[in-house]
């Protein structure tokens, strides 16, 4: 059984992409809140119809140590111990699939490094998620949390956001050194099987960008993967940036013009 690992950052596609994975029937990928979050950063405060989802609002990992009073004193005092336990039982050979995997930030990475471990050790292979746009991912981050949705199974109502123009570059270029410091930490430190994707290419050949990725895992049986979500937001900025002439002016002319197309 080939175990994988989703690394990614909110707002990229993940949700999406896993159910398409766990479209496959030799794949498990269940949608679940990433691993080691206690809640998720969209809990529902209220009433929405059903079409409208987002991820449960308690993690795999917090469910796990909460679920008896040894597993609460390890995590305070052995947590190293009971994180390897916790995967271990997560990722348990199932015989009804080829493949098995689950989605963790870069931040709970960060702060879990004892999950680098344990994938140098496990044969975990990483499939590295990107959003190459990265004020699109900006714009959909503000733009759940004005709805209070991450995602939804049928179409909404498009809403415009407002982008602070003042250090917009600045936070573009730190998070494009995030990525190539991930990058290079799977590729060159670890040296573990990886394969980056992004949902750019995702969208523009579903089929093709899916056929890599069950080539990546192993599974030797390829069909179309679908999801029961939906887009949720426009693909022109212009019709969700409010201020859109003031971000367009911050851009020309710098390495993220490409991003305002």
């Amino acid at each position: 059984m080939t175990k994988f690992l989703i690394v990614t950052q909110p707002r990229s596609g993940a949700a999406w992409f896993m159910s398409c994975l766990n479209s496959h029937p030799q794949i498990y990928c269940p949608r679940l809140p990433t691993l080691f979050s206690k809640h998720n950063l969209s809990p529902i405060k209220w009433f929405k119809p059903h079409f409208l989802t987002v991820d449960k609002s308690i993690s795999p990992y917090y469910k796990y140590r909460s679920s008896s009073f040894k597993r609460q004193i390890a995590h305070r005092f052995n947590r190293d111990k009971l994180m390897y336990d916790f995967l271990s039982d997560l990722y348990a050979e199932r015989h009804d699939v080829k493949a098995v995997g689950y989605k963790v930030n870069y931040s709970q990475i960060k702060k879990y490094r004892v999950t680098i471990s344990w994938i140098e050790q496990n044969d975990v292979k990483i499939i590295h998620l990107v959003r190459d746009n990265l004020l699109k991912r900006l714009v959909s981050h503000k733009i759940a949390r004005a709805r209070n949705l991450m995602h939804s199974t049928q179409a909404v109502k498009p809403i415009k956001v407002r982008i602070d123009p003042k250090n917009l570059t600045e936070h573009l270029r730190k998070r494009q050194i995030r990525f190539d410091n991930y990058r290079k930490l799977f590729i060159e430190v670890l040296a573990v099987p990886f394969l980056e994707v992004s949902y750019e290419s995702l969208l523009a050949d579903h089929d093709a960008a899916t056929r890599k990725v069950l080539t990546f895992l192993g599974i030797d049986k390829f069909m179309p993967l679908t999801s029961e979500l939906v887009k949720v937001n426009p693909d022109s900025l212009e019709d969700i940036i409010e201020n859109y002439s003031e971000v367009k002016q911050t851009l020309i002319n710098t390495e993220f013009e490409n991003f305002l197309y």
